[in-house]
This record gives C-alpha cells, structure tokens and sequence, in this order.
C-alpha cells in the first residue's frame, strides 16, 4: 500500500496490525466480493496454526481443571474464536469484551471464577485494565499488542497477589516479517520475564519503532538488529532503575532499635478491625469458623455450607488455622498471621469489594454520650436512617433519618471514625416499608451528587454514660 500521507500511514498501520490479529480482522477490499472474501478468510482462519494450537490444548485444559484467560486485540477476531472453539469443544466459553454492560461482565467473570464454569475466557483490550483473574493458570496472547505497556497490562491481570505458581505465558512468532519482529522486540524488552514499571517513556518508543519499521520498504525482511538501539536504551534504563531500587532499600538497613518506630507506624486498632471485618464476613459467606484456645486464633474452613464455591487466590474446601494477634504469630510461626497479604484476608477484602455481600450492611452508630447537641436529643435516638457512600471526593456519606431528614451530624460521626459501627442482627432489621421509605428519601439527597457505591440501615443509639451505675 502507499503511504504518503498521515491517513494514509495510518490506514496501513491498521491493516498491518489486523492481518497479524487474525484474516477475520482484516476488512475486504472495495472491489472484493463480500461472500466469497468472508468464506475465503475463514478457511485462512481455520488454518491458522494457532487456532489449531488453541483448540488441541484446550480439551487438556479443562480435563486439568485450568482457567484459561485467552487476549485478542479486535472484534472480529474475537467472534472468530469464540465461535470456532463452542463448535469444536463443544462447549460454552465465557467472554469479556466492550458491548457487555458492567453487570454482564460481572456475571462472565464469576461464571468463568467457580470450579464448574467455563475453563476458557476470551477478552478483548477492555479486560487488559481493572479485572484480577489470579485464579487463572495461563494467559494465551493469541495476538501481541506493539506496546509493551499494554502487553504487561495484559499479563498483569493474571500476576497478582494470591497466586501461588508462576503464569504461564503463551504467545505466537510468525515465521518471518514483521509479525516476527514483533514477538522477538518484545522478548528482548524483558516484558515476558518481569513487570517494567518506571519505563514508560523508553517503552512508549518501542511502539513508535515498530510503526517506522512497518511502514518502511523493508517491513517483511528486517534486519536483525532493526530495533536494537530502542531495546538498548530500555534495558539500560531498566538497569539504572534496579540499581537505585537496590540502593536505597539498602540505604537505612534494619536494626533491632528501629523495631519500635516501624510498629508504631501501625494503625491502633488494626488487629481488632481486621479480626472484625474478616469474622463478619465468613459469617456472610457461610464458612466454618471455631475458635481455638489462644487469644483470637481461629480455625477458618470452606464448609459444606459456604454460599461461595471460592474467594480471589482461594480455592473452596481450603482450611487456614491462624491469629489475628501479631504476637501470637510471631510466638507461634506453626499457624497463619491473619493480616493484609494473608491470601485468606486478601481473597475476603477482594470478595467484599468486587460482590454485592460486600456493599450492604446494617449498623448501630453510637452517639458519644459527652456531646449534648441537638442532633443526640431524645426524640432523634433509636431513629432508623438510610446510609450511602457516594462516588464523590468532596461529600462521599450521606445519611437520611426515619423522617426522610438529612442528619450531617451522623455522617461527620461516620466520617471522624468516632466508636466503632456495631453490627445489628437481623431481628434488629427496620420492617420492609420503613426500609423503603428510608431509601426513597436517600435517592431524593443523593440525586445528582454523585453514583452510590455501597448502602447500609443505621439505627442511632446513645453511648452509656460510664458515670452512671446500671
């Protein structure tokens, strides 16, 4: 194709990007006949080694029991495999792709989590950002992106915390040409082998040397070293960065008298919170818990009545014996530190933030008993009120009272962090008209300012005075 123009390069950028993608990707000629231009790019399709590759693992795949997580860059290419693997696996494979709505690539990503559901998730670049499917054994980079940011954004939904084995990483070279070049300029960035952070700038070239390259004569027959400098000049930099890491992490090295300074950087109250958090919500999710003789050690079991099959770098069936109690943990190292970067813990906190158990509650908020406002007088305590956190960095908590009022009072109380929120068992729960009521007269406060990200019913309550004998 010539190239003399900005649109013009840009058109054939595009096309060289999608006929490495897939023959689907690549849009016909004006002058082509469209049914046999479609049925000749199929049969290129069904021939194409890695879709044979693709479909002759998979089987294995799912007789292993391994999660799958499959890349593609365009649509087209996408519906290609998608359909081809249902015909020949026979088989439903889940999918993750820009015209699902959010609560249909939520249902995708929970089928394709549990041990029952689809071995194999085919997504396009929208599920390269925000998802985590640590749970999955492989990625398969059925086409490779020129930007090695977007690659290891890629590969990054898989390198999270809760894995325990390394993933496995699959990718195509093409015999010859640029498709080539491609695979073996990102081998040489190390993007294969180890996260990049700190290199965007030196890496954001690589994609700008690769356009030079496909646009110029010698686009099918590079020379070796077309793109050494650009590669030189990354891991140099990637050098430099390792080096002041290792300098500075050895700057101030650890000594015994430090110890008292580090651990007074932790939060009062850590422990019991996460002891709370974590305990409430294995309650919700059904797991057995028994607590053992020690000070807040417990023995933590996916049950027969768990209401989920697994949590995020979890599987269902596991058992943990561990403490909240740092002491303990360090006293004892035969059982767990139930603590941030605990899978247990971590796999909760991810459950609670990404699942609907997650963004409910009901509560007593405790009035301290000292403050003599308006807002703690008799007529307000044992009101039931409607609680939401807001999408907004100015305002995020909103609470209205049983009479539809809006209490700024109660969500500076929420918001100062005063006593801590006490659970309410459901007898406590408001009937269904009071909790609707609450609610209509919530949406009316919170219209316009902002998207509600979670919800709770809070009853307000008078701290006992500690001066008064009961």
């Amino acid at each position: 194709m010539a190239a003399g123009d900005a649109a013009a390069r840009k058109r054939k950028l595009d096309r060289y990007r999608r006929c490495l993608s897939s023959a689907q990707a690549l849009p016909p000629p004006r002058d082509a006949v469209h049914a046999t231009w479609t049925q000749r790019m199929q049969s290129i399709f069904e021939a194409d080694p890695r879709v044979e590759w693709v479909v002759r693992e998979a089987t294995r795949w799912h007789e292993a029991g391994e999660k799958t997580l499959i890349f593609v860059a365009y649509p087209e290419t996408f519906e290609a495999l998608r359909k081809l693997l249902e015909v020949r696996l026979r088989r439903r494979v889940a999918v993750f792709h820009e015209g699902l709505n959010a609560g249909r690539r939520d249902i995708e990503v929970a089928q394709f989590r549990t041990p029952s559901g689809p071995s194999i998730l085919i997504s396009t670049e929208c599920g390269g950002e925000g998802r985590n499917f640590e749970f999955c054994r492989r990625i398969v980079l059925f086409d490779l992106p020129w930007d090695p940011l977007a690659l290891e954004q890629r590969i990054g939904r898989l390198d999270r915390i809760g894995r325990n084995v390394p993933v496995e990483i699959v990718y195509f070279r093409a015999p010859r040409g640029l498709g080539r070049a491609v695979a073996q300029v990102m081998e040489a960035s190390g993007v294969f082998a180890e996260p990049l952070a700190g290199l965007t700038h030196e890496l954001a070239r690589i994609e700008a040397e690769i356009e030079r390259a496909a646009l110029g004569a010698d686009a099918m027959d590079l020379p070796a070293d077309r793109f050494g400098a650009v590669i030189g000049d990354a891991r140099a930099a990637l050098g430099r960065i390792e080096e002041g890491a290792y300098q500075e992490l050895h700057r101030d090295p650890y000594r015994p008298e430090l110890a008292p300074g580090i651990l007074a950087r932790i939060p009062a109250g850590l422990e019991a919170l996460t002891e709370r958090v974590v305990l409430d919500a294995c309650e919700r999710f059904g797991f057995d818990v028994v607590p053992e003789r020690s000070r807040s050690s417990y023995s933590i079991e996916f049950g027969a009545h768990a209401v989920v099959d697994s949590i995020p770098g979890v599987a269902g069936g596991k058992r943990f014996m561990g403490t909240f109690d740092r002491e303990e943990a360090v006293a004892n190292e035969t059982i767990d530190f139930f603590a941030a970067g605990h899978p247990l813990v971590e796999g909760i906190l991810l459950e609670l933030e990404d699942g609907d158990r997650g963004r409910t509650a009901a509560f007593d908020l405790i009035w301290p008993s000292d403050d003599e406002t308006s807002a703690s007088d008799d007529e307000a305590l044992g009101l039931w009120g409607v609680l939401a956190i807001v999408d907004d960095d100015h305002a995020p908590i909103r609470i209205v009272d049983g009479l539809g009022q809006r209490r700024p009072e109660w969500e500076a109380l929420v918001g100062e962090g005063g006593s801590a929120p006490r659970r309410l068992d459901r007898a406590d729960l408001p009937d269904a008209e009071t909790w609707a009521e609450g609610m209509r007269a919530l949406a009316e406060v919170v219209r316009g300012t902002g998207e509600i990200e979670a919800i709770a019913a809070v009853r307000l309550l008078r701290e006992p005075d500690p001066r008064v004998e009961v």
